[in-house]
């Protein structure tokens, strides 16, 4: 039963992403995102939580960066992310 929940999660995601027109990758770190906002957010931080690869993460955030959809800024320690209200009025602005 819980192979079949999977399963079935799987396939509504790629539906989804189809939808949307994004990876199903983008959509779980935007997800992310959103949620740990307004506080700065690391990268590493981002790579622990998801379980993927730190140069995944800069990846994906370096196309969202030119997207308007994030903003990455150097500090001390790390690189921090801020979402942008403009994020926010992109998720509100889907239309499923």
């Amino acid at each position: 039963m819980l192979y079949n929940i999977v399963r079935t999660h799987q396939v509504l995601m790629n539906e989804f992403s189809l939808k949307v027109g994004m990876p199903v990758s983008r959509l779980v770190l935007m997800r992310m995102l959103a949620n740990a906002s307004p506080k700065d957010v690391g990268i590493m931080e981002i790579a622990r939580t998801l379980r993927i690869n730190a140069s995944a993460v800069t990846r994906q955030l370096k196309e969202m960066e030119a997207e308007g959809i994030v903003q990455r800024r150097a500090d001390e320690m790390t690189v921090a992310i801020e979402v942008l209200i403009k994020f926010r009025d992109f998720i509100v602005g889907w239309k499923i």
